[in-house]
């Protein structure tokens, strides 16, 4: 790993509790209700929790030949009954109608945008969020966040990716499709279970927490891969950050 961490040459940044944050409860049941409800319009109720469970399912295991989304797509269509293809239409259209109306569950999280907005003066930015997502409902969630979906160089999405958080395989893809080193990679994160593994294929790792002060989480991943945590103003002094 590089000696200095001022040294990345690109940044990977998690979005969920780490750019935007939101009630994790009230946030899920006002979901979940939304989609059975419109499942159920047509399928029934027990179709409208079925259909979504085995979706998540299907996300958590990891397929070279199917990306996330034709993944759940296909469960979905076997519990609704449909064509992949009409499926596919149909659920997108589903969170598409579902999601604008949970914006007041999410807010910023203190000191992400300062952050982004520095760290994009320096480096290329991916949002490296858990794909399970279509990409315009990732960019609503970044706008919500208070930030522009433009200054990242590309959105980890759910057409995209063929694994999720927190399997290495995700991090791995990452890596290959922007052709980046490994041991010149950094991802800003908050979850230690979906994020820290990064360092298992050589990415270092700062997961950020509200309390300031820097620790080393870990200085053995494979590479030599460090870990941190510690609040964004602990990061931007580890990465030689200093807004004007």
């Amino acid at each position: 790993m590089n000696s200095k961490p001022h040294a990345f040459k690109q940044i990977l940044v998690d979005l969920d509790g780490t750019l935007v944050e939101a009630p994790s409860l009230p946030l899920a049941w006002r979901f979940i209700k939304g989609v059975v409800r419109e499942v159920a319009r047509t399928q029934g109720l027990w179709v409208g929790l079925k259909s979504l469970y085995r979706a998540k399912r299907a996300a958590e295991k990891p397929s070279m030949d199917l990306t996330n989304s034709q993944r759940m797509g296909t469960v979905f269509a076997r519990a609704m009954g449909y064509p992949l293809e009409r499926a596919l239409v149909e659920f997108a259209a589903i969170i598409r109608k579902i999601f604008p109306g949970l914006q007041k569950y999410f807010s910023g999280v203190p000191g992400a945008a300062v952050f982004i907005q520095e760290a994009a003066k320096r480096w290329p930015l991916v949002l490296a969020t858990n794909p399970v997502w279509t990409q315009d409902i990732i960019e609503l969630r970044v706008k919500w966040a208070g930030l522009d979906p433009k200054v990242f160089r590309s959105i980890t999405h759910v057409e995209r990716m063929h694994a999720c958080k927190p399997s290495p395989i995700y991090y791995q893809e990452v890596l290959e499709q922007e052709q980046f080193k490994a041991e010149e990679t950094l991802l800003v994160g908050n979850d230690l279970k979906n994020d820290l593994p990064a360092i298992n294929v050589g990415v270092s790792v700062f997961i950020i927490r509200r309390k300031p002060g820097l620790r080393v989480l870990s200085d053995k991943g494979f590479k030599g891969a460090r870990a941190w945590a510690g609040s964004y103003s602990d990061l931007m002094t580890l990465l030689e950050l200093n807004p004007k």
